[in-house]
């Protein structure tokens, strides 16, 4: 008797024949409660101040995102890679590296701060909030590394609830600031203390999961988080890119065109980050599983499943944008339209198969080259359009952007393999 397959046991016998389709619906799952909560973040915010102190709530946390390049954010991807060989001195030893250039951070915000409280009028309150955040940022930026331990450990649904606790109740404590206060002072320092004591608690119950003494190769650990700040390059378009925007909008435009423009790249700034730390999650291991000789071939694997999520992905961020934006964000209208053009950029992260493919053949120097490529390009375009367009020009910006972001990636991944 010949067995027939519904589609829906055919999806349940490939999730049990592949762990690694498990893997990946878990990374996605926990990709996601991250994007909902960094939304929820904005929307507390967004619904308990004003268009004033709401800009420059973004703006302080954009500059402490830019601040937060000291923090050595490539020891993730050493993380990742490395993990079964780490034991926990090893691992503290990465945290410890990040917390300690972090304090660059500090005295950046501290500098900022200091400026605008003798160099400018009725800044205030920014001021002082720059010398909470400065104080208490170098922890709470490593609110990712419980989640990065996680996967590291392929352990995905534990990543998920502590991820999701995690910014949960961080959104919980930017939402009681937010609405207590009424100030930026008082939102900054609810928001990062609440994460630096929830980052604490989760680093500590975690970091108990790896052997107590070294493992085989666990030596590397010093050159590892060498390494790290080598890929820290390869975090700079994302991580440091999309707070560099918000600060030229904030500097150029005001805080209330800043208040718009974040919320017009709420969705497509989430999805694109959802999406590209999932294919960082689930694909860096399987490329460095295949060794240095085979890993242009798996790229093009990956260029192939990273497009049929990005189709996906768009679509949905479509249906997003026009029926929940109008219910969540009902007093930021002019925002609506604008985030439905941005939603099509998501269609450019196949691209960045390419970049991670870099991390996994150890191409720093054309990590490197990629990263200073985009940053310039990304200055100089909304320094042109800004002033000229208005919100209008930073949108467009942004697009152009994309495109060229894209294009470099091409470029350089094909100068170096071929076209053939």
């Amino acid at each position: 008797m010949t067995r027939r397959f519904t589609p829906r046991s055919l999806v349940a016998l490939l999730y049990k024949r592949r762990p690694d389709v498990q893997l990946l619906s878990w990374a996605a799952l926990s990709q996601g409660v991250l994007s909902i909560g960094a939304v929820v973040i904005v929307l507390a915010l967004s619904s308990f101040l004003n268009p004033n102190e709401f800009g420059g709530t973004r703006y302080l946390i954009a500059v402490f995102a830019i601040l937060s390049f000291f923090s050595l954010p490539g020891v993730g991807s050493v993380v990742i890679n490395h993990l079964p060989l780490l034991n926990r001195r090893g691992l503290w030893h990465g945290i410890v590296a990040q917390i300690r250039w972090g304090l660059g951070a500090t005295v950046g915000a501290l500098l900022i701060a200091v400026y605008y409280l003798g160099f400018t009028v009725d800044n205030n309150d920014l001021a002082f909030g720059f010398l909470v955040g400065g104080v208490l940022a170098p922890v709470a930026n490593l609110y990712l590394m419980p989640g990065t331990v996680l996967a590291g450990l392929k352990r995905f649904k534990a990543k998920m609830l502590v991820d999701g606790l995690i910014i949960a109740l961080t959104a919980g404590g930017a939402a009681y600031g937010a609405s207590a206060t009424q100030t930026i002072t008082g939102t900054i320092l609810c928001y990062y203390a609440t994460q630096l004591l929830l980052t604490a608690v989760a680093l500590l119950l975690v970091i108990r999961l790896l052997p107590a003494h070294a493992a085989e190769r666990s030596h590397r650990s010093t050159t590892d988080v060498r390494y790290g700040k080598q890929l820290t390059f390869f975090q700079v378009p994302f991580t440091l890119l999309p707070s560099l925007e918000k600060a030229f909008v904030f500097i150029l435009l005001g805080p209330t065109a800043l208040a718009v423009f974040a919320i017009a790249v709420i969705p497509a700034e989430h999805m694109k980050n959802a999406v590209r730390n999932l294919l960082q999650f689930y694909m860096l291991p399987h490329l460095k599983e295949r060794g240095a000789g085979t890993w242009v071939f798996d790229v093009k694997k990956w260029f192939t499943l990273s497009t049929g999520l990005s189709v996906v992905a768009t679509a949905a961020l479509l249906l997003a944008v026009f029926f929940l934006m109008p219910i969540l964000f009902p007093h930021y209208e002019s925002a609506h339209a604008l985030a439905v053009i941005l939603s099509f950029t998501v269609l450019l992260l196949p691209f960045q198969v390419f970049t991670v493919s870099w991390v996994a053949a150890q191409r720093v120097g054309t990590l490197f080259t990629y990263a200073f490529s985009v940053v310039l390009i990304n200055v100089l375009t909304f320094v042109f359009l800004l002033p000229l367009l208005g919100l209008q020009g930073a949108i467009v910006a942004k697009i152009v952007f994309e495109i060229l972001a894209a294009s470099v990636a091409v470029v350089l991944h094909f100068g170096r393999n071929g076209f053939s």
